[in-house]
């Protein structure tokens, strides 16, 4: 485990040229009501030009030295001289800015009008008076903004995508914010129980395997007297057939935690459908009857020449789940297509938990000695699906003070100016705002509101895999939390991130893909477990942590980060910086069906993670 001298330097505070400012304040006498003053407002989006992608890369990510844009701007101003804090009050109510476009400009003022976008190199932009009004003697401000959405057909895509939090008490209290009050809060994908669409998928399972048995009857010889008898053969209790056993143990998981999905589910009726359509005992062992320690061969019919055998039984129990499937097919719950797969009628069924933005893993059953129930509780080791949410999203934020000029400053912001230093060395007036104030700029610039993780995925050996048979679906991150004004976690709750915006990236030992995916910081000194979500298409089952992993169904690799060697109170994921993860996967033998429990987690580990950090901005890490 390395760890990089820069992790936790936060991005550069830009210095402010100060000298002279209690001079210059000491013979001021504004001795007139406090009033608002209009003032042009300068900003610097503190990203770097971009080097990386996600999803639709022309759109979602910032490209080309150009960002998204940012839209639902909002300013909170203060009468602090420094950092503001939670037991602060604004002075005033914030109020919105207007959007700024992702397009970039030569200088800020040209033509009787202002860029709506950024200044080129410099990355600032310019906010005239008549949108900015702020009282005398307010010397710093909150300012939040949001990258613009990218729209898709439907809600769930579109947050999966864009990534969502849901902000609460930014509404002023009497005309004033309270700082305390703001909070920004994970959005669970589906935050309730198991629909109804998961109980039938295990109902179904279930008229399969539960009690399944056939009573075959019989004659035999006694004394003289033909006599009549009668053996049941119980699928899951005393059933010798070895095949007839394995088929049980694997439909049933053999006791373990199996996918509830409607995928899972269909793949598991057709691959024992076809078992049972291939099946034919060869056990011509004689069944016999027993009674008062004599033993009788048992006939097919009384007087009969043909001896009831083995393969009797098990070929009666073989037609009897084979009428099962009928029966359900009649009952209108499966229909058997061509090539005799099994697909569920039900259209919920077929396509749940993916249909709600759940993970396949999120979909547990367990076969419970009875029937199969659907798990959902912390108790079985599995996270409910009410812990999961979407990533969050694209934000910019900044809490800084101000430098001030009484003069207009639209000429300072050309592109031939990149040195934001240089800027603000411009601006000579106080820390407040006074009633001549023309011009006010932020000290800091905005920056990335979330963390990212970057992790590089590779395998040992083509034996683990190779070419495209394991491709990268999903991640799945713990530690997710509420957030404060400033963005760092509150104690709490804690959901499971599911970003399933990811394609191109396989497992394989030849090339070492990236997956990027952004995430909210989390708790000082926890260890931050993680799901990498594949989909088996190697066309084959093999064996796994907690049974096998079945062709065409999600499997899970469990991972861990941890604060590198006496760095014990360091968060994992902080506010702007990315997180860059080795990821390196030996074996795929801790394979999981289903999706543990990421925050109380005893289990074997599927990946080997190595990690360090490293500022977003300053190093072209770029957030999307």
């Amino acid at each position: 485990m390395t760890w990089n001298c820069n992790t936790f330097l936060k991005l550069p505070l830009l210095l402010v040229c100060a000298a002279g400012v209690l001079s210059c304040n000491e013979d001021r006498q504004d001795l007139a009501p406090r009033e608002s003053v209009s003032v042009s407002l300068a900003i610097r989006v503190g990203s770097d030009s971009p080097d990386v992608s996600k999803g639709d890369p022309s759109s979602i990510t910032e490209m080309n030295e150009t960002f998204r844009g940012m839209t639902e701007i909002m300013l909170i101003p203060f009468d602090v001289h420094g950092e503001i804090r939670e037991g602060d009050k604004s002075n005033n109510a914030g109020f919105s800015l207007p959007d700024i476009t992702s397009d970039y400009y030569e200088t800020a003022y040209t033509g009787g009008s202002y860029a709506p976008g950024l200044i080129l190199n410099n990355r600032s932009h310019l906010f005239p008076g008549s949108y900015v009004q702020l009282a005398r003697e307010t010397a710093s401000a909150l300012i939040y903004g949001k990258a613009p959405r990218i729209f898709r057909a439907n809600e769930t895509e579109e947050r999966h995508l864009n990534g969502i939090l849901e902000i609460s008490g930014i509404e002023p209290e009497e005309g004033r914010q309270v700082v305390s009050n703001i909070r920004f809060s994970p959005v669970g994908i589906y935050p309730s129980t198991p629909p109804t669409a998961a109980y039938g998928i295990a109902d179904i399972l279930s008229e399969v395997a539960s009690a399944a048995s056939q009573t075959t009857t019989y004659a035999y010889y006694a004394n003289g007297v033909w006599r009549s008898g009668s053996v049941s053969v119980i699928w899951n209790e005393n059933c010798s057939d070895p095949r007839l056993k394995d088929y049980f143990k694997w439909f049933t998981n053999d006791g373990h935690i199996s996918g509830g999905s409607g995928i899972a589910a269909e793949y598991l009726l057709s691959y024992l459908y076809r078992l049972l359509l291939d099946y034919s005992s060869y056990d011509e062992t004689i069944y016999e009857h027993v009674s008062g320690g004599q033993h009788y061969n048992a006939m097919k019919e009384a007087g009969g020449t043909e001896a009831l055998t083995y393969a009797d039984l098990y070929n009666d129990m073989r037609d009897y789940l084979l009428d099962r499937f009928g029966q359900l097919v009649l009952d209108g719950k499966i229909q058997i297509e061509e090539g005799n797969q099994v697909k569920l009628t039900n259209s919920l069924q077929r396509v749940y938990p993916g249909n709600l933005g759940l993970p396949d893993g999120a979909a547990a059953v367990l076969w419970n000695g009875i029937s199969f129930e659907v798990t959902d509780d912390t108790l079985d080791g599995v996270a409910p699906i009410s812990t999961y949410c979407y990533p969050p999203d694209l934000r910019y934020y900044a809490n800084s003070t101000f430098s001030t000029s009484t003069s207009d400053k639209e000429a300072s912001y050309t592109s031939e100016k990149a040195d934001w230093n240089a800027i603000l060395a411009d601006y000579r007036g106080a820390k407040s705002v006074y009633s001549d104030t023309r011009s006010v700029a932020l000290d800091q610039p905005l920056n990335y509101s979330c963390a990212m993780l970057r992790a590089t995925l590779r395998c040992a050996s083509e034996e683990v895999g190779r070419g495209t048979q394991y491709p990268l679906t999903g991640v799945i991150i713990g530690g997710q939390r509420t957030l404060r004004f400033d963005f760092s976690p509150l104690s709490g709750k804690e959901y499971f991130l599911y970003d399933n915006c990811i394609s191109g990236i396989y497992l394989t030992p030849e090339t070492s893909p990236v997956l990027q995916t952004l995430v909210s910081q989390t708790l000082p000194g926890e260890n931050v477990y993680f799901c990498l979500e594949f989909r088996n298409d190697s066309g084959i089952a093999f064996s796994g942590a907690d049974g096998r992993i079945l062709p065409g169904c999600k499997f899970y690799l469990v991972g861990r980060i941890e604060p590198p060697e006496g760095e014990s109170d360091a968060s994992i994921f902080r506010r702007d910086c990315a997180t860059n993860v080795n990821c390196l996967v030996t074996s795929l033998s801790e394979a999981r069906n289903s999706i543990p429990d990421l925050e109380h987690p005893s289990l074997t580990l599927g990946v080997i993670v190595t990690m360090n950090w490293m500022q977003a901005t300053s190093s072209y890490i770029v957030m999307y």
